[in-house]
């Protein structure tokens, strides 16, 4: 799921379900919603005793698997269940935290036409994926698991430091590099790295900016990562475009950037390059490229934010203190 399907307020951490998900918590119908399936689930597995389970957040998200457990606790809670199925809810199921990590964009025509062309056959599923892969998995499983380790994932009791390397050093170059390529209206990430200077400013907000708000999983170099990160963005093959990444922004940003800020800020530094991305989210939400041409603006808050932008200065202001002279 995305930020935005989980629909908890990220201030509070409260579940406010839509009416699709209100109607799946309430009624009887046929689940449509994943809160609902989930909790309808749990219940039938609950009502048949079938043993311990472990549900398995791999949402880009930080501490997935602590949020997919407040939104079952929560939904449980809006749907009126019994204690007795909430208390075998309790002693029976773990939400394991993860760290995924692939680009895999959208699926487009032309992903279809190459898959047919590969395969000999159509394919209305098929995904473009880069050739990198990592999975990162907390070792909390109640009834056992498959030997993941044999092809590669990491586990580990905490994913926390693993999730935050990636939200950070490579969910925050991406957001980066979509706001400030789709206003130079660059159609796709690696198009928009290899604009003059880019991948030198990428470089520096990983080195200045994000490398000194968290510490890393053991063993890792943040700037490093960072290098790796831009080498896979300048797949020209992977067309993941500037305005797929630029979506759901108000959602993306804290955990991707905002956290950056606060944590260096917090530590006395002054993250410009952190800001940069920022200011360049807010460019992008006035609707228009450098150029003049449309764009986009696809986020659950749109209205609040055209609101805003409607009621706000058409300049920034500018603030001067007096001269001691």
């Amino acid at each position: 799921m995305t930020e935005k399907a989980y629909q908890m307020d990220p201030a509070t951490g409260r579940l406010r379900p839509d009416a699709a998900v209100a109607a799946d918590l309430t009624g009887d119908g046929p689940p449509a919603t994943v809160p609902g399936l989930l909790v309808r689930g749990l219940l039938a597995r609950a009502a048949a005793d079938a043993g311990p389970i472990a549900l398995l957040s791999c949402d880009n998200l930080p501490s997935n698997g602590k949020r997919l457990h407040g939104l079952v606790t929560q939904a449980l809670e809006y749907a009126g269940t019994p204690g007795a199925v909430v208390d075998w809810v309790r002693g029976n199921v773990t939400f394991p935290g993860t760290m995924v990590d692939r680009i895999v964009p959208a699926t487009t025509t032309e992903t279809l036409a190459a898959a047919q062309r590969a395969l000999g056959v159509a394919d209305l599923a098929a995904v473009a994926a880069e050739p990198y892969r990592q999975w990162v998995i907390e070792d909390a499983f109640p009834a056992g698991r498959p030997a993941w380790e044999r092809a590669g994932a990491v586990l580990t009791d905490d994913a926390g430091s693993w999730e935050r390397l990636k939200l950070r050093a490579l969910n925050g170059v991406h957001s980066a590099l979509a706001y400030l390529g789709a206003l130079a209206g660059r159609e796709t990430i690696a198009e928009a790295l290899a604009l003059p200077g880019m991948a030198a400013m990428l470089r520096r907000f990983v080195a200045e900016d994000v490398a000194g708000s968290f510490v890393p999983p053991e063993g890792v170099s943040v700037v490093e990562y960072g290098d790796s990160v831009l080498e896979r963005f300048a797949n020209a093959a992977i067309r993941h475009r500037t305005i797929q990444v630029a979506m759901d922004g108000s959602q993306k940003l804290p955990q991707r950037v905002l956290h950056t800020l606060i944590d260096r800020r917090a530590s006395g530094a002054s993250p410009r390059w952190g800001a940069l991305v920022l200011a360049a989210w807010m460019r992008f939400v006035q609707g228009e490229t450098d150029a003049g041409q449309p764009l986009p603006l696809d986020d659950p808050l749109a209205e609040r934010i055209r609101k805003a932008l409607a009621a706000g200065r058409d300049t920034p202001r500018v603030w001067s203190t007096p001269s001691s002279a």
